[in-house]
């Protein structure tokens, strides 16, 4: 009966995640409002989605939508007053030189497939300012229309860098070996503070180690594991972004999901599966491909190939002792607080996560299969 109970409260709290839906499916997955800035000596273009209303678009006839005959009938009307808009929102300084923005055109959205763009969706803009005139060695961008997104990617030569956008609405970009490491590092820190699959993986595995007791025995375990975890990681990692080894997010995606499944119900066992770091390794190997596929949607380069890779594993692995870390405090304070709920507790989270994980591969699988599908019918 107290499976049962423990079972059905488990299946209701993922059904709750799923319904507030607070964790996307696909965990790698960027928004396309990320303003995108390319600079070479001779000209530097920016890329942006800025949300139509921002522009000045305006629907006319109250549909909640922009439509097609609406944006067009309003095109002349905003593209006399983008430039304005762009100079009253945007700064653009390289070398510590600012540089006005030219040319301004929008890009008109794709209404093939839809009744009218929505009125929280985004318009392309693209711009030019006058020639940086040498390579950038620093820049400064501020820009302050509206987005959910607040990194911008700035590409100088080799090197493509993120960069967030601060309290002031500008985001500053250095060049060099340092920038590099500075990018890189905070991206693997975020890529396990952000990354929802990633982030419920370390939770498990750390509630599977600690299940018996956090002491020193457990501690040294986890060390391991994080360890065989990390090599696996680094290999497919270093692998993928050299372009040694591709493998499609469509398949990266949904093993990735399992594998929290797989470990979420392992740790509920008796079995000393912790002990098997031959798993981990293998584990770490998919989630590195997981990894390199992010950072190649985003497009984070760099001609300091050493440091990126390095500073990026050590970003990931702090994050992870972190994780594992919070997750012994917690339980610790658990059994402190609660002794005789704790172990129903973390039966309870680990079952609703290893769910949460089977919904998010049925679902990454049916989001990969059913456009193939679709092609070949």
């Amino acid at each position: 009966m107290k499976v049962v109970l423990l079972g059905l409260l488990s299946c209701a709290i993922s059904a709750l995640i799923i319904l507030g839906n607070p964790l996307p499916v696909w965990a790698h997955a960027y928004s396309t409002e990320t303003v995108v800035i390319k600079a070479s000596p001779e000209k530097l273009m920016g890329e942006a989605e800025i949300a139509f209303t921002a522009l000045g678009f305006t629907d006319d006839n109250d549909s909640g939508a922009l439509e097609e005959n609406e944006f067009y009938q309003q095109l002349s009307r905003v593209n006399g007053d983008l430039l304005e808009s762009l100079h009253q929102n945007t700064r653009i300084e390289c070398n510590g030189e600012v540089l006005p923005i030219t040319t301004a055109w929008i890009n008109p959205p794709d209404f093939s497939s839809q009744q009218g763009v929505s009125a929280t969706s985004t318009v392309a803009v693209a711009f030019l300012t006058t020639p940086p005139g040498e390579s950038v060695r620093s820049a400064q961008i501020r820009w302050a229309f509206p987005s959910l997104d607040t990194q911008l990617i700035f590409q100088s030569g080799e090197t493509t860098l993120v960069s967030g956008l601060n309290d002031e609405s500008v985001a500053v970009f250095e060049f060099g070996f340092w920038a590099s490491v500075n990018t890189f590092l905070l991206q693997g820190i975020d890529h396990i503070a952000y990354g929802a699959d990633h982030l419920l993986f370390l939770v498990v595995l750390a509630l599977g180690l600690f299940k018996v007791a956090v002491n020193k025995r457990n501690w040294l375990r986890a060390v391991k594991l994080i360890a065989a975890f990390t090599l696996g990681h680094a290999l497919s990692f270093t692998l993928a972004y050299f372009q040694v080894l591709s493998v499609p997010s469509g398949i990266v995606e949904p093993v990735i999901a399992l594998s929290i499944t797989v470990t979420a119900f392992a740790a509920l066992t008796r079995v000393e599966w912790e002990k098997y770091w031959i798993i981990a390794t293998a584990v770490g190997l998919v989630h590195g491909l997981g990894f390199a596929s992010s950072l190649a949607q985003l497009g984070l380069a760099t001609s300091e190939h050493a440091a990126a890779i390095i500073s990026f594993n050590l970003g990931v692995d702090f994050a992870q002792v972190i994780v594992v870390s919070v997750v012994g405090l917690c339980l610790v304070l658990l059994r402190k607080t609660l002794p005789q709920w704790s172990s129903k507790i973390t039966t309870v989270v680990l079952i609703a996560i290893g769910i949460l994980g089977l919904i998010w591969t049925i679902l990454r699988i049916t989001e990969s299969v059913v456009p193939i599908v679709e092609f070949l019918t």
